[in-house]
Protein backbone atom coordinates (compact mmCIF):
# COMPACT_ATOMS: atom_id res chain seq x y z
CA UNK A 1 0.00 0.00 0.00
CA UNK A 2 1.76 3.14 -1.35
CA UNK A 3 1.77 6.29 1.01
CA UNK A 4 -0.29 8.16 -1.84
CA UNK A 5 -3.56 5.80 -1.17
CA UNK A 6 -2.34 5.61 2.56
CA UNK A 7 -3.23 9.69 2.94
CA UNK A 8 -6.40 9.38 0.86
CA UNK A 9 -7.77 6.45 2.95
CA UNK A 10 -6.94 8.08 6.26
CA UNK A 11 -8.77 11.51 4.14
CA UNK A 12 -11.59 9.92 3.77
CA UNK A 13 -11.91 8.56 7.05
CA UNK A 14 -11.38 11.48 8.43
CA UNK A 15 -13.99 13.57 6.13
CA UNK A 16 -16.73 10.74 6.92
CA UNK A 17 -16.24 11.03 10.66
CA UNK A 18 -16.56 15.36 10.55
CA UNK A 19 -20.17 14.18 8.51
CA UNK A 20 -21.09 12.11 11.06
CA UNK A 21 -20.33 14.39 14.04
CA UNK A 22 -21.85 17.06 11.96
CA UNK A 23 -24.77 15.43 11.40
CA UNK A 24 -24.77 14.34 15.44
CA UNK A 25 -24.03 18.13 16.69
CA UNK A 26 -27.19 19.18 14.76
CA UNK A 27 -29.61 16.61 15.78
CA UNK A 28 -27.84 16.54 19.75
CA UNK A 29 -28.47 19.66 20.23
CA UNK A 30 -32.53 19.02 20.92
CA UNK A 31 -32.02 15.80 23.42
CA UNK A 32 -30.01 18.68 25.91
CA UNK A 33 -26.65 19.12 27.31
CA UNK A 34 -25.35 15.42 28.34
CA UNK A 35 -26.41 14.51 25.01
CA UNK A 36 -23.97 17.34 23.57
CA UNK A 37 -21.35 16.48 25.67
CA UNK A 38 -21.22 13.01 24.99
CA UNK A 39 -21.65 13.74 21.10
CA UNK A 40 -18.75 15.91 21.47
CA UNK A 41 -16.81 13.74 23.51
CA UNK A 42 -17.31 10.85 21.08
CA UNK A 43 -16.47 13.40 18.14
CA UNK A 44 -13.37 14.59 19.86
CA UNK A 45 -12.57 11.27 20.74
CA UNK A 46 -12.69 9.75 17.21
CA UNK A 47 -10.46 12.65 15.75
CA UNK A 48 -7.99 12.18 18.11
CA UNK A 49 -7.83 8.55 17.49
CA UNK A 50 -7.62 8.71 13.98
CA UNK A 51 -5.38 11.58 13.72
CA UNK A 52 -3.02 9.29 16.28
CA UNK A 53 -3.71 5.94 14.50
CA UNK A 54 -3.38 7.37 10.83
CA UNK A 55 -0.48 9.24 11.93
CA UNK A 56 1.35 6.36 13.56
CA UNK A 57 0.51 4.21 10.74
CA UNK A 58 2.33 6.49 8.20
CA UNK A 59 5.64 7.71 10.40
CA UNK A 60 5.29 4.22 12.34
CA UNK A 61 6.33 6.19 15.19
CA UNK A 62 4.82 7.44 18.56
CA UNK A 63 6.79 11.15 18.98
CA UNK A 64 5.48 12.89 15.87
CA UNK A 65 3.48 16.00 16.35
CA UNK A 66 0.06 14.83 15.45
CA UNK A 67 0.44 11.07 17.15
CA UNK A 68 0.89 13.89 20.24
CA UNK A 69 -2.05 15.93 19.08
CA UNK A 70 -4.30 12.76 18.46
CA UNK A 71 -3.33 11.40 21.78
CA UNK A 72 -4.25 15.20 23.29
CA UNK A 73 -7.44 14.89 21.48
CA UNK A 74 -8.05 11.13 22.78
CA UNK A 75 -8.21 12.16 26.16
CA UNK A 76 -9.74 15.51 25.62
CA UNK A 77 -13.19 13.25 24.35
CA UNK A 78 -13.06 11.03 27.51
CA UNK A 79 -13.14 14.11 30.02
CA UNK A 80 -15.65 15.80 28.10
CA UNK A 81 -17.55 12.10 27.52
CA UNK A 82 -17.23 11.71 31.67
CA UNK A 83 -17.62 15.65 32.62
CA UNK A 84 -20.43 16.88 31.32
CA UNK A 85 -19.89 20.41 32.87
CA UNK A 86 -17.43 20.80 31.09
CA UNK A 87 -19.38 20.50 27.94
CA UNK A 88 -20.32 24.68 28.46
CA UNK A 89 -16.99 25.50 28.71
CA UNK A 90 -15.96 23.56 25.76
CA UNK A 91 -18.72 25.21 23.53
CA UNK A 92 -17.30 28.93 24.65
CA UNK A 93 -14.15 27.55 22.56
CA UNK A 94 -15.79 26.84 19.49
CA UNK A 95 -16.04 30.52 17.57
CA UNK A 96 -12.58 30.89 18.74
CA UNK A 97 -11.50 27.26 17.01
CA UNK A 98 -13.42 28.22 14.46
CA UNK A 99 -11.94 31.60 13.65
CA UNK A 100 -8.28 30.56 13.68
CA UNK A 101 -8.74 27.29 11.78
CA UNK A 102 -10.73 29.57 9.31
CA UNK A 103 -7.80 31.75 9.00
CA UNK A 104 -5.59 29.39 8.70
CA UNK A 105 -7.56 27.59 5.92
CA UNK A 106 -7.92 31.00 4.11
CA UNK A 107 -4.02 31.55 4.33
CA UNK A 108 -3.13 28.22 2.82
CA UNK A 109 -5.81 28.74 -0.16
CA UNK A 110 -3.02 31.40 -1.18
CA UNK A 111 -0.34 28.86 -0.32
CA UNK A 112 -1.53 26.40 -2.04
CA UNK A 113 -3.07 28.45 -5.57
CA UNK A 114 0.90 30.79 -5.10
CA UNK A 115 3.36 28.93 -2.90
CA UNK A 116 2.73 24.81 -4.27
CA UNK A 117 1.57 25.97 -7.61
CA UNK A 118 -1.45 23.70 -7.77
CA UNK A 119 -3.31 24.99 -10.92
CA UNK A 120 -6.88 23.07 -9.61
CA UNK A 121 -8.98 26.24 -9.27
CA UNK A 122 -11.61 24.32 -7.83
CA UNK A 123 -9.65 23.61 -4.53
CA UNK A 124 -8.34 27.11 -4.14
CA UNK A 125 -11.55 28.26 -4.36
CA UNK A 126 -13.38 25.73 -1.80
CA UNK A 127 -10.18 26.65 0.70
CA UNK A 128 -11.33 30.12 0.13
CA UNK A 129 -14.87 29.71 0.98
CA UNK A 130 -14.34 27.60 3.60
CA UNK A 131 -11.93 29.59 5.43
CA UNK A 132 -13.71 32.80 5.11
CA UNK A 133 -17.19 31.11 6.55
CA UNK A 134 -15.73 29.59 9.21
CA UNK A 135 -14.50 32.88 10.21
CA UNK A 136 -17.28 34.41 9.64
CA UNK A 137 -19.64 32.01 11.60
CA UNK A 138 -16.66 32.17 14.53
CA UNK A 139 -17.34 35.88 14.71
CA UNK A 140 -21.28 35.67 14.33
CA UNK A 141 -21.21 32.88 17.75
CA UNK A 142 -19.30 35.96 19.77
CA UNK A 143 -21.29 38.91 18.08
CA UNK A 144 -24.58 37.51 17.77
CA UNK A 145 -27.20 36.53 20.09
CA UNK A 146 -29.27 33.70 18.16
CA UNK A 147 -26.27 32.44 16.94
CA UNK A 148 -24.72 31.70 20.68
CA UNK A 149 -27.95 29.93 21.15
CA UNK A 150 -27.34 27.61 18.48
CA UNK A 151 -23.76 26.81 19.02
CA UNK A 152 -23.70 22.94 18.66
CA UNK A 153 -26.31 22.87 15.06
CA UNK A 154 -23.90 25.70 13.46
CA UNK A 155 -20.48 23.74 14.82
CA UNK A 156 -22.53 20.76 13.31
CA UNK A 157 -22.75 22.72 10.18
CA UNK A 158 -18.80 23.41 10.26
CA UNK A 159 -18.17 19.71 10.33
CA UNK A 160 -20.06 18.78 8.01
CA UNK A 161 -18.62 21.69 5.67
CA UNK A 162 -15.18 20.94 6.89
CA UNK A 163 -16.14 16.99 5.88
CA UNK A 164 -17.17 18.09 2.63
CA UNK A 165 -13.93 20.45 2.26
CA UNK A 166 -11.50 17.34 2.84
CA UNK A 167 -13.27 15.27 0.08
CA UNK A 168 -12.60 17.62 -2.59
CA UNK A 169 -9.36 18.57 -1.50
CA UNK A 170 -8.27 15.17 -1.18
CA UNK A 171 -9.83 13.86 -4.77
CA UNK A 172 -8.86 17.11 -6.40
CA UNK A 173 -5.20 16.34 -5.23
CA UNK A 174 -5.31 13.07 -7.25
CA UNK A 175 -6.77 14.88 -10.08
CA UNK A 176 -3.89 17.36 -10.25
CA UNK A 177 -1.22 15.17 -9.70
CA UNK A 178 -2.16 12.42 -12.32
CA UNK A 179 0.67 12.37 -15.05
CA UNK A 180 -0.54 13.66 -18.07
CA UNK A 181 0.74 11.46 -21.35
CA UNK A 182 2.81 13.44 -23.60
CA UNK A 183 2.02 14.38 -26.88
CA UNK A 184 3.62 13.23 -30.10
Amino acid sequence: MSKAISTKTINVINALIFLIAGILFCISTALGEKWIGIVIGVGVLLMGLITLLGDFLKEKTLLSRAVLVGGVLTALGIYLIVDSGLVAKFLGLIPYILIVLGACVFVDAFLLKYVRKDRNALAFVVELLVGVALIVFGILMLTVASFKEHLGIIFGIVLILYACYLLVVTFSKKRSTEKKPAKK
